[in-house]
């Protein structure tokens, strides 16, 4: 059998992932489901996944890297919004290049500074709540729809979760995967998941038109874009 283990991005809750599991249950509804919540709004909660069950990682956001940084044997892995490195890498330079007698970065540079995340950091600890609101208006599109501030903000795992998006430098994983983007993405752009996923060998790589809350704002799209997936793992998935 089959299931579907989800989780949430930096500053959302388990809630934000039951719309995209209410169109996966039409698509599948023999198929289990489990929620992650990293508690920045409530109690976290980690839930046991019968080791018995082929479970599929789908992650939103820093969800996605989060779930890939569990030891858990992943039958497949799905990134919406995802990536697998937020920040710039530090520099490391190459041997001075003899025709140009120039130095150049030999590690990519996609992705944001991380004196980014350090100065939204600074800002969170002294005002959580215009952090969150700062932080939710950079993620859609105006007028697309309304997110409201929870009523109760952990700032505490808040706070921890944002250092690991800033330090975040994961391997993926070697099982087949999905990368699910947005052409309008402010927070983790086309260019960037194109770079951090394209090279993987059992890649499926698609590009929504939406924003960086593609589990709410093209719910129906990564429905059908997560079954066409699993159609073509069913084989693959039944014979291990």
């Amino acid at each position: 059998m089959i299931g579907f283990a989800l989780c949430h991005g930096w500053a959302f809750d388990a809630s934000a992932m039951r719309l995209l599991s209410s169109h996966l249950r039409a698509y599948f509804p023999q198929h289990k489901q489990a929620f992650f919540d990293l508690g920045f709004t409530g109690t976290p909660h980690t839930p046991r996944l019968d080791k018995h069950i082929h479970w599929i990682a789908i992650g939103h956001s820093y969800g996605f890297a989060y779930l890939m940084q569990h030891n858990i044997d992943w039958r497949g892995a799905i990134a919406i919004n995802g990536f697998t490195r937020f920040c710039q890498p530090v520099p490391v330079l190459e041997e001075t290049d003899k025709a140009t007698h120039k130095s150049r970065p030999r590690n990519s540079t996609q992705g944001i500074p991380a004196w980014i995340i350090d100065a939204m950091y600074a800002r969170l600890l002294v005002d959580t709540h215009g952090t969150i609101a700062a932080f939710y208006a950079r993620c859609i599109d105006v007028g697309t729809i309304e997110l409201p501030i929870p009523t109760t903000l952990v700032r505490e795992a808040l706070a921890l979760h944002l250092k690991k998006l800033r330090d975040t430098d994961m391997t993926l994983p070697i099982c087949p995967l999905l990368a699910i983007a947005a052409c309008d993405d402010t927070i983790v752009s086309t260019t960037q998941a194109r770079a951090q996923f394209q090279r993987h060998p059992k890649m499926h790589y698609i590009e929504l038109t939406g924003n960086h809350l593609l589990p709410l704002t093209a719910t129906q799209a990564c429905a059908n874009a997560i079954a066409q997936f699993l159609a073509s793992l069913s084989m693959e998935i039944s014979h291990a």
